[in-house]
């Protein structure tokens, strides 16, 4: 069968990752927003910017400061993009069933492979190897977009929302739908483009860090390059980021918390004094990665700035 795939539109995203309500980032809290968004924007139309849905989830009092998005507040996001069918279960057959007949599911992931805490995402596809296929609009990482059946049932919450989308997509069938591009760039000086999506694939071209990409037929962590160098072949996602990976040397203004994930959701693995100079080469929109280092134990993100421009990390002069 043709899959028929929701969006793929990412709350990391720089368009939209440093918005900001009641001290809530996209970033950090929209996960339940821009689920209900990649379903909503291939089906009703109802919403064109995932903004939009948001606005609307903290202005109807569906999001919980510090927490996130109500469950309840999901259904209520449907139901005013004109998604009327859909149907909650707590039974695993029946999602698998659904799943199986490409129809998708929102649900809650627990900590694992998805999450360190609380997450949404919209599963749309069992294969006949028990494979699932995911939007996750939280990461770009192929193992979250495509996974187990057995891991994904292991990690998540037992209630879900089912919605057929050849309930709103009537041309969907026999199609395929849902293609998506991604413009990236390359993270390192060694970054192998392939004739086709495989590791063992013919070496086309290896390509120098920021190497600016327009990428499409994302399939199991590569991506097809359809503009720039190496054009028309495939290149891994672990070579690709959303940001020029530049090379700075900051100067804490404050004591700092060194985090694992570029989140203030994501656990401390140390704090840093005042004054303390570190040097990094990768960043993600507002937040710096620094490797192990001296005067720093572990290596991990430091929050640059807020979004409302307060800085906490100053650029060193060289």
């Amino acid at each position: 069968m043709t899959i028929i795939k929701p969006n793929f539109y990412k709350q990391i995203a720089s368009p939209w990752a440093s918005h900001s309500r009641n001290g809530c980032t996209v970033a950090g809290y929209a996960c339940g927003e821009f689920s209900v968004f990649n379903i909503v924007s291939r089906t009703t139309k109802h919403w064109t910017n995932p903004l939009q849905v948001w606005n609307w989830a903290w202005n109807h009092g569906l999001i919980l400061k510090g927490a996130g998005t109500y469950w309840s507040g999901i259904g209520a996001m449907l139901n005013a993009a004109g998604i009327k069918t859909w149907k909650t279960t707590t039974n695993w057959s029946e999602v698998h069933d659904a799943l199986r007949h490409n129809k998708w599911c929102i649900g809650i992931m627990h900590p694992g492979i998805w999450t360190r805490g609380g997450h949404f995402i919209v599963a749309y596809y069992v294969d006949k190897n028990d494979n699932i296929y995911i939007s996750d609009s939280a990461s770009y990482a192929g193992y979250r977009q495509f996974n187990r059946w057995s891991n994904f049932k292991a990690q998540c919450n037992n209630v879900w929302i089912v919605v057929d989308p050849r309930d709103y997509i009537k041309s969907s069938v026999g199609k395929s739908t849902g293609d998506h591009t991604a413009v990236l760039y390359t993270d390192n000086d060694e970054a192998n483009v392939r004739k086709s999506a495989s590791g063992n694939s013919a070496l086309v071209t290896t390509l120098k860090k920021n190497e600016k990409l327009k990428l499409d037929n994302y399939s199991a962590g590569w991506w097809k390059i359809i503009k720039g160098k190496g054009k028309g072949g495939w290149i891994h996602e672990s070579n690709l980021s959303k940001y020029k990976q530049v090379s700075y040397t900051y100067k804490l203004k404050y004591a700092m918390n060194v985090r694992d994930g570029y989140s203030t959701q994501a656990k401390v693995l140390e704090t840093i004094k005042a004054g303390t100079v570190l040097k990094c080469k990768k960043q993600r929109g507002n937040w710096a990665y620094f490797e192990k280092q001296k005067g720093l134990a572990n290596s991990g993100w430091i929050k640059i700035r807020e979004s409302s421009g307060r800085e906490y990390l100053s650029k060193v002069k060289k």
